[in-house]
């Protein structure tokens, strides 16, 4: 009843909503305790997509005409993405920028909904769009308001605020229906003290009532479609997030698999058959999903006679809630609104000091602030998606150097290891810019990635290698660039890898600026550890064999280190490895055996105090490779050739 005035729709059409999909949904569904109904977010985005469609004196009719229209949009739009298997794509938005989208709009209910707690009128052509207006033009309309109307409204928000307070610190306090109780208690005083004679706004009679709406398909034409497929595409993408948030939470915690794909037809197919019955989109309430774990719900059956319920309150039941007063429907919303503001989300990034996801979160907040639903929601989707292909486009490479005397090998970079010794994973090991390169500006500690990946107490490498004794000092190997490679190699993010390699070359470094001069001396030798590297396609074997020309033809030796077979195949179909050392192969199964055969040959120098530990690396790995059967007969005696000259 309450969101009805939030998605700009009839009170009927909310309880269609509230019917309909719910039963589809018990029958197609995964998630036992999702609670599939009308929603305070689902709501708001269905008003803001009818207001910025139709005048504010638009008739009920056309209204509802918009909200069923996007209830088809946006069963189509997730049934397709179920049908084809693109249940993956939940992860794309970021959740640090749809906290701060969903905190916005939270704020933005919570002042539009002072009107109706407030009691005040005021005239629907003059409501401003924006927040810093809404917020002006509620200060100007103070003194319009009705003192009965906010008192019931401030006594509902204070009842339910101080019930959810009790039901974190007794489990049966969650138990008792706190909204519907309050929605009676508020019924009886305003019909015992005819309130709404003395200015109290009430639900009253409600069109429809007793009957059910006939079904008829929503009337789509090419111009809907163009001006409603943007916000149908949004508002699912929006709501299959909250409901894939509901379903992994229960399903993890009792113990069953919920499948993106199956709820995304489920979901789909609700709102489709929905909006044959003047239904708006609908999908998995956070708040009363929880409200039904904490009831026990462990089948589906509970959700059948929810719609149940539902249905007789559509034939028979309105009628008791004639004297329902709106102020107490607002303070509902009011409360709803406060749930969905993340100061919890905002706590935990300044605990890790995770900068970045708190310009991320302030972005999306300030841009649906003060431009409006529709640009929150554009930020939000735009900039999680160019963080994704930032992230994908950009192999993950660092430079290896040798930790003292010993023949280990860890990553240069001044970032947090992982607990192989190489850089930690995820780190993309890029230069500052974007949103580090602000907070590098700002003078704030990059610790956002990292933290947020549990690695918060980290120490990292630079204030670490302070602290080290000369023999735990990681230093590069003279005329030799140590590359590792840690993420498959694909045609998106294959481009950058020459890019990079040159830059590593030149500066040694990916944490120092392109501005920079050259910094490093000629290189002799390449050594690329891909070890972790499960999978090369075509277009990145292109690109390998391009960069393997520009080294050959400057005559710097190349030397792969662990690699394995399916891109060892690759490798040899590409004529990469024939480049690379003629009809033989030279690749081996450690860093130092590959520096050791350098050294043999004349390639790079010997380094003071670590002959000694490559000789004994390279005779470890000699017998380790003649056990092999694995290993060409030919590479076996060309590394003892090596082992006995150094000998």
């Amino acid at each position: 009843l309450a969101y009805s005035t939030l998605a700009g729709v009839p009170t009927m059409n909310a309880l269609y909503t509230a019917f309909s999909p719910l039963l589809v949904y018990v029958m197609l569904g995964v998630c036992v305790q999702a609670s599939v109904g009308p929603d305070a977010l689902t709501s708001i985005l269905v008003g803001a997509s009818i207001g910025a469609a139709l005048p504010p004196d638009a008739a009920a009719e056309e209204k509802v005409k918009i909200a069923t229209l996007l209830a088809l949009l946006s069963g189509l739009i997730l049934f397709a993405l179920g049908f084809f298997r693109l249940g993956f794509l939940d992860n794309m938005l970021s959740r640090t920028m749809l906290r701060g989208f969903v905190s916005a709009a939270a704020l933005i209910i919570v002042v539009e909904q002072m009107h109706t707690c407030l009691g005040t009128s005021y005239d629907p052509d003059e409501y401003p769009d924006l927040f810093v207006d809404k917020l002006r033009f509620l200060f100007d309309h103070l003194k319009h308001t009705n003192w009965r109307a906010a008192l019931m409204s401030g006594l509902t928000i204070v009842f339910l605020l101080t019930m959810n307070f009790l039901g974190k610190r007794y489990k049966r306090v969650k138990l008792v229906p706190s909204i519907l109780l309050v929605v009676v208690i508020n019924t009886v005083v305003c019909w015992a003290a005819k309130l709404n004679e003395h200015g109290v706004i009430i639900l009253g009679h409600v069109p429809g009532a007793g009957s059910f709406a006939k079904p008829a398909a929503p009337p789509l034409s090419l111009a809907d479609l163009k001006e409603l497929l943007g916000p149908a595409v949004i508002i699912a993408t929006v709501g299959f997030i909250e409901s894939m948030v509901v379903g992994k939470t229960y399903g993890s915690k009792h113990k069953y698999m919920v499948s993106p794909n199956r709820e995304l037809v489920a979901l789909g197919t609700a709102n489709f058959v929905g909006s044959f019955f003047g239904t708006y989109p609908t999908f998995s309430s956070m708040s009363r999903s929880a409200v039904a774990e904490t009831a026990g719900v462990r089948t589906h059956l509970a959700g059948f006679f929810a719609a149940l319920l539902m249905l007789i309150t559509i034939f028979w039941a309105l009628p008791a809630v004639h004297y329902l007063p709106r102020p107490c429907m607002g303070g509902i919303v009011f409360y709803a609104a406060l749930h969905l503001i993340e100061l919890e989300d905002l706590a935990f990034y300044w605990r890790l000091r995770a900068w970045t996801e708190m310009i991320l979160m302030l972005v999306s907040f300030c841009f649906t602030i003060f431009l409006g639903i529709e640009a929150g929601i554009l930020c939000t989707v735009g900039i999680s998606v160019l963080l994704v292909v930032k992230h994908t486009t950009l192999p993950q490479i660092s430079v290896l150097g040798r930790v003292g005397r010993t023949s280990k090998y860890r990553s240069c970079d001044p970032e947090p290891a992982g607990h192989d010794g190489t850089a930690g994973p995820g780190h993309h090991r890029h230069s500052v810019g974007g949103l580090a390169g602000i907070t590098a500006m700002l003078g704030i500690d990059q610790a956002g990635e990292p933290a947020a990946r549990g690695r918060a107490h980290t120490s990292p490498n630079g204030a670490a290698a302070r602290r080290r004794r000369p023999d735990e000092q990681i230093k590069p190997v003279d005329g030799v660039l140590i590359v590792k490679l840690d993420s498959k190699i694909f045609f998106a993010n294959g481009n950058s890898l020459i890019d990079l390699l040159r830059r590593l070359e030149q500066l040694g470094s990916m944490n120092v600026h392109p501005s920079e001069t050259n910094l490093m001396p000629p290189i002799a030798a390449v050594v690329f550890n891909l070890k972790h590297v499960p999978d090369i396609d075509a277009s990145a074997v292109q690109i390998f064999h391009e960069v393997c020309e520009d080294y050959h033809s400057r005559g710097v030796e190349i030397i792969f280190v662990q690699i394995n077979e399916s891109i060892r195949w690759k490798f040899e179909r590409a004529g990469i490895l024939e480049l690379v050392c003629g009809k033989g192969e030279l690749d081996f199964h450690r860093i130092s055996e590959a520096l050791s055969y350098l050294r043999r040959f004349g390639r790079i120098r010997h380094s003071s105090g670590s002959f000694s530990s490559d000789r004994a690396s390279a005779e470890s790995g000699e017998r380790r490779h003649t056990e092999s059967s694995s290993i060409p007969t030919s590479l076996s005696s060309e590394r003892r050739l090596s082992a006995s000259g150094m000998v």
